[in-house]
């Protein structure tokens, strides 16, 4: 959808007509939108409306990586790991001047965070932390290493959501994944650890509000 057909949409459904989700999520992918919606959060979080709060995280987190996938696709056409050559990987290695195995790692969380975009708990949780800062406004300064989520509603339920996203997901691109612990068996500040097939490890935290405030 090209930036003006975005915001026509994005201003009707602000109106009452279309679906609002789908709408703002098209407009965030772009940078008027984005810069417009962040604008959105920050006064829902000063008038401590929690409910717009909870739908502009969700628009923001689908509208860049929705952003993120059409800068992949223009770039080349997409490919599976498998298809990514070791010249390929190696080249962004020396550039991050890291090993291999963290830009395999880092590859694997851009499947992971597409796969919770499309998933049906993407309304019911924040994303922040590192790999956050760099996937949004620091994205030549580090490589992701680990997600860092925050429940907004029932934790186990969206933990659970989450696994079964990511697995079905990874299953296509990665093969078959396994979780220790899995994220729903996880309390607190615990993370669970995602181990792909290649052995490249991920650690994925989710922690509710009041374990952020404790």
């Amino acid at each position: 959808m090209s930036p003006p057909d975005a915001r026509a949409a994005f201003d009707a459904a602000e109106d009452g007509a279309g679906d609002w989700m789908s709408a703002a999520t098209a407009f965030a992918a772009t940078p008027e939108g984005h810069k417009e919606l962040l604008g959105s959060l920050a006064i829902a979080q000063l008038l401590a409306d929690t409910s717009q709060q909870d739908r502009l995280h969700a628009a923001l987190l689908r509208g860049e990586l929705a952003a993120a996938e059409q800068a992949r696709s223009s770039a080349r056409e997409p490919r599976t790991l498998a298809a990514v050559s070791n010249k390929d990987l190696q080249a962004v290695a020396d550039d991050f001047g890291v090993a291999l195995e963290q830009v395999r790692r880092d590859h694997a969380v851009s499947h992971i965070l597409s796969a919770l975009s499309r998933s049906e708990a993407a309304a019911h949780f924040t994303f922040y932390g590192g790999t956050a800062l760099s996937r949004t406004l620091l994205p030549r300064l580090r490589l992701s290493e680990d997600i860092d989520l925050i429940a907004d509603t029932d934790r186990t339920t969206t933990a659970q959501t989450i696994e079964h996203a990511i697995e079905t997901h990874l299953a296509r691109t990665h093969g078959e994944v396994t979780w220790e612990p899995r994220l729903s068996a996880t309390r607190g500040t615990e993370s669970a650890v995602l181990r792909l097939r290649s052995g490249v490890l991920i650690k994925v935290q989710m922690m509710t509000a009041h374990d952020v405030a404790a």
